[in-house]
């Protein structure tokens, strides 16, 4: 990033869960993004991307978090790495959150077109690999219900700034609805905090959970 990040509280895992790291991490991405808006590179909105991802329990030095250069879809891939299905006897990693980033300069109205268009475009192909050319199909499976069909999925629009949290898993949302629209150059603590009701690890890995047991 172009300024310091305070490493030690910032870029530890589960810091927004803590009282005091929340403060100081999210007062410096509050003051981040603000001084920033204007002149950064899409390099720049995934590193915050990825100190925000700590902070909400990925853990970005390990598998459960991909990001571009491994994924063929959007920028990351959050991943659930739990037993699958009912009566399946399988345990298999598959994506649960589709992460599309862009630059922290992008605002609102423009989030609203093409890049949502992209993300919708993702994680069709999440739902429907089938329509993906045979070697593809495996490795951008979501987590499934076999025995339906059905796909679990949450897509995100980010600049590192704007969180829009989406809910792909019954109908594609619109892209003024979803779970959660999050500014945090104007709610940087408290918004964090809302961030992890919806895309936590411990909350993610939690939904799947509900959603094999449907």
């Amino acid at each position: 990033m172009s300024a310091a990040a305070p490493t030690d509280e910032a870029l530890r895992l589960n810091w927004i869960r803590e009282p005091q790291s929340v403060q100081v991490g999210g007062a410096f991405l509050k003051d981040w993004v603000r001084e920033n808006s204007e002149h950064c590179s899409e390099e720049d909105t995934r590193a915050v991307v990825e100190a925000v991802l700590r902070g909400l329990g990925w853990d970005t030095l390990t598998g459960e978090v991909a990001r571009e250069g491994d994924v063929r879809l959007g920028d990351f891939h959050l991943y659930y790495g739990g037993a699958g299905p009912r009566g399946s006897g399988k345990a298999r990693r598959r994506i649960a959150v589709l992460i599309e980033a862009k630059r922290l300069e992008a605002r609102p109205a423009q989030l609203r077109r093409h890049p949502f268009q992209e993300l919708v475009g993702y994680v069709r192909s999440l739902s429907d690999p089938g329509s993906l050319p045979a070697k593809e199909r495996a490795w951008v499976e979501g987590v499934q219900l076999a025995a339906r069909g059905d796909v679990f999925i949450r897509g995100v629009l980010t600049t590192g700034r704007l969180w829009w949290v989406y809910d792909f898993t019954h109908a594609q949302p619109s892209p003024d609805g979803g779970l959660l629209h999050l500014d945090l150059a104007e709610s940087s603590v408290a918004g964090l905090q809302e961030l992890l009701t919806v895309l936590g690890k411990e909350h993610i890995c939690s939904e799947v959970e509900k959603f094999f047991r449907r």
